[in-house]
C-alpha cells in the first residue's frame, strides 16, 4: 500500500549541553539528520529543519537546573518552537547522548504544547539504546526509531499518512492506542549504503559550520563530513554502537 499523501515534516536537532571548559567541541554538522531529510525528501515529503546548534553557534545560556559549569549551547527552547512551521504534521527529534536527554525531554513537552496533533518521532544513539525508558519517562513522544533511520522513517510516515497501525513496521518502539509501549521486530541493517539518498543539507545551516571551522577534524579550509562507512565490529562495554548499528561494518565504494 503506497503513501496516501505527502506530510509536512520538521526535523529538530536540540541544543546540546557543554561545559565552560569545552566550548564549541559539541558543534558539528548533524550528518545523520541530513540523511533523514534526504530520505524523506526523496519519498516526496515536505521537510524543513531547526538545527538549534547550527543556528546559534555562538549562543550559550545558563541552565535553569544542574551544575553552574554546564551550559546550554544553541537556541533556547522557545526560539526553537518559534522556528517550527505551525502546519507541521510530523516532528522528528534527534537525541544522541544521555547527557542531552533532559533538555531534549523539555523540548519535547514544548513541541507537544505547540503542536498537540503532530506525530512526535525520536531517533539517535540515546533513543536507540533506551527506547522504552524514553517513552515511559516522556509521555508526549509517540515513536522511537531504532538504529539506521532512512528506511524506517519513510515506512513509518507511509503508515501514518494512510492511517495504518505501526505494529507491522520493523525497527521501532511506539506507544500504542491503549497507551502501552510496544517494541516491533528488529530491522535488518541497510545493505547497500551507496543506494541511500544523499544527505539534504538545505535544512541545516552548513555554511555557518564551515565559516566557523566546525566541521569535525582538522581545519583545512572548506570541508564537509561524509559517510564513509557504517557500523563497528567491536563490542566495547561502554559504547552504544552495537545497539545502534549491530556489529556489522559496511563501507561505501571509494
Amino acid at each position: 500500500m503506497g503513501r496516501s499523501r505527502s506530510l509536512r515534516v520538521c526535523l529538530v536537532r536540540p541544543p546540546t549541553l557543554t561545559s565552560t571548559t569545552g566550548l564549541g567541541q559539541d558543534a558539528v554538522p548533524p550528518l545523520g539528520l541530513a540523511y533523514i531529510a534526504g530520505a524523506l525528501g526523496a519519498a516526496g515529503h515536505m521537510v524543513h529543519g531547526v538545527d538549534a546548534v547550527g543556528e546559534a553557534v555562538h549562543q550559550y545560556s545558563r541552565l535553569r537546573w544542574g551544575e553552574r559549569a554546564l551550559l546550554l549551547h544553541g537556541l533556547r527552547i522557545e526560539e526553537i518552537i518559534a522556528r517550527i512551521d505551525p502546519q507541521t504534521e510530523v516532528v522528528g527529534v534527534s537525541c544522541m547522548f544521555a547527557v542531552e536527554w533532559p533538555i531534549a525531554k523539555e523540548l519535547l513537552y514544548a513541541i507537544r504544547s505547540a503542536l498537540p496533533d503532530a506525530l512526535v518521532v525520536l531517533g539517535g544513539e540515546q533513543v536507540t539504546a533506551c527506547p522504552e525508558f524514553t517513552l515511559t519517562t516522556c509521555g508526549v513522544a509517540d515513536v522511537c526509531v531504532l538504529g539506521e533511520g532512512e528506511e524506517t522513517i519513510v515506512e513509518l510516515l507511509d503508515a501514518y499518512a494512510a492511517g495504518r497501525d505501526f505494529a507491522a513496521l520493523a525497527g521501532i518502539v511506539y506507544r500504542s492506542r491503549d497507551g502501552n509501549v510496544v517494541r516491533t521486530t528488529p530491522r535488518a541493517r541497510i545493505g547497500a549504503i551507496d543506494d541511500i539518498p544523499p544527505p539534504d543539507w538545505s535544512c541545516i545551516p552548513i555554511e555557518t559550520y564551515i565559516d566557523n571551522a566546525l566541521t569535525l577534524g582538522a581545519n583545512l579550509g572548506r570541508c564537509m563530513p561524509i559517510l564513509g562507512s557504517r557500523g563497528c565490529p567491536y563490542r566495547c562495554r561502554f559504547c552504544s554502537s552495537p545497539r545502534m548499528w549491530t556489529t556489522h561494518w559496511s563501507a561505501r565504494d571509494p
